[in-house]
């Protein structure tokens, strides 16, 4: 048999193995899930991750295949002819890498701004990194017309941050404290899409929410023959049947935000995602508020039912025993009840601090790492001012992070000093009092 016979058939034993392993696995695993705004990025992925296993499979049986020719296992004549497999398996490969890493926004290290990579840089501490939303790299945060940067600076071996910083575009810290809020809810809305593990996330609440609404739904459809079998007060009745109702309210209520909010990030490209406006995050922070505002008006019947529905669960056994509806009413609110319990909570938490939460806010925590940000930076500017560059200038922060490193050590050991003096001092009134 010839080499272009060999290579004809062996094309062809390749494309047929192609063609089934699309088909199987279309139909097993990559089949498109529904709704697609929710599901677009786990779809394009699944889609990618098929393409690359196949397309990896193939170049690996093809590569042997030569190799055998290379070993004299196949007759060897010229193949130069049919060497465009190869390479069309390869960029299909690379393409499919590509698409994985290399095009997304965050694969980039730096920001992209000169200025900007410049001042980061000029802020770092020795051991530390530079964190946009993923690597250094973070989208335009528009307030008023104008982009800032957010980056914040963590251990090289660690995810805990040290400090936040914002940067315009001209390389300029922001230090006004109303600005840098407006940018860090706009930085919160963007790590919901650029981040996939944070899109991820929302597509499992969407999934779970779905998934619990058909379990409210299936209880519905079997209580009127639990409670007239559930020997209990009208009161608790009443109160467990006005739960599940909004149970179910709630979980279609999280369906219907989460695919608002997916349809959102699909349209700008989820990990795409370039650029986010101040008045957008104002946008679907008032959708969360009108999707979830009647919440609080009925938190109080919820908790009502919520422990109605613990006591019921407690007698567990003797109900569950009259008839399989009634189990099946047990079995899966035992299931959801958990999850809850702990949206009731954090409804309340809201309540009581006065409002009503909004989707994306500003933390304590973030305006607190801001603030000793700012600290820093002055701290530096000093430094250049007295003309430190360069190598000069890391060798300054060094210096200086030691002498704060050993002065901490001090402090520590002056502390437990003055502690231990206090308790001999301490054991000594004691004794004297027990002298007298």
């Amino acid at each position: 048999m010839s080499w272009t016979e060999i290579s004809q058939k062996l094309m062809l034993d390749v494309l047929g193995i192609l063609g089934l392993a699309v088909l199987a696995l279309w139909l097993l695993v990559a089949r498109p899930r529904k709704p697609k705004a929710v599901y677009a990025h786990f779809n394009k992925a699944v889609f990618n991750g098929v393409f690359l296993s196949i397309s990896g499979s193939l170049l690996v049986m093809y590569l042997w295949a030569v190799l055998a020719i290379g070993l004299g296992l196949i007759p060897n004549t010229d193949f130069s002819e049919n060497i465009s497999i190869i390479l069309v398996i390869s960029l299909g490969l690379l393409n499919t890498i590509y698409s994985f890493y290399w095009s997304q926004p965050y694969s980039r290290k730096r920001v992209g701004v000169v200025a900007v990579d410049a001042a980061v840089e000029r802020y770092k501490k020795p051991g530390e990194r530079a964190v946009g939303i993923l690597g250094g790299w973070c989208p335009d945060l528009i307030v008023g017309g104008k982009a800032y940067k957010y980056i914040t600076y963590a251990p090289e071996n660690g995810n805990a941050p040290n400090r936040v910083l914002v940067f315009d575009l001209q390389g300029e810290v922001v230090r006004d404290e109303q600005l840098f809020e407006k940018v860090s809810l706009c930085f919160s809305l963007a790590a919901e899409f650029v981040n996939p593990e944070l899109i991820n996330e929302r597509t499992r609440i969407y999934k779970n929410s779905a998934d619990a609404c058909k379990a409210w739904v299936k209880m519905m459809r079997n209580y009127d023959r639990f409670e007239r079998e559930w020997d209990a007060s009208a009161g608790d009745k009443a109160a467990l049947r006005k739960m599940l109702e909004l149970g179910q309210r709630l979980s279609r209520t999280m369906m219907e935000y989460f695919e608002y909010e997916a349809g959102w990030g699909t349209e700008r490209g989820n990990t795409h995602l370039k650029s986010v406006r101040y008045e957008e995050v104002l946008e679907v922070n008032q959708v969360w508020r009108e999707k979830f505002g009647w919440v609080l008006s009925e938190l109080g019947v919820f908790e009502q039912g919520i422990k109605t529905a613990n006591k019921l669960l407690k007698a567990y056994d003797e109900v569950a025993g009259k008839s399989p509806k009634s189990r099946e009413v047990l079995v899966l609110l035992r299931a959801l009840l958990p999850r809850y319990k702990g949206l009731a909570k954090e409804w309340r938490e809201w309540q009581e601090a006065g409002r009503v939460s909004d989707r994306y806010k500003v933390l304590e925590e973030e305006k607190t790492l801001w603030r000793e940000g700012l600290a820093w930076v002055d701290v530096v500017d000093g430094w250049v001012r007295e003309g430190y560059t360069g190598k000069a200038l890391e060798e300054k922060k060094r210096a200086y992070l030691a002498e704060q490193e050993r002065l901490e050590r001090e402090r520590k050991r002056e502390e437990r000093r003055r502690k231990r003096e206090e308790r001999k001092r301490r054991r000594e009134m004691r004794a004297q009092k027990e002298r007298e």
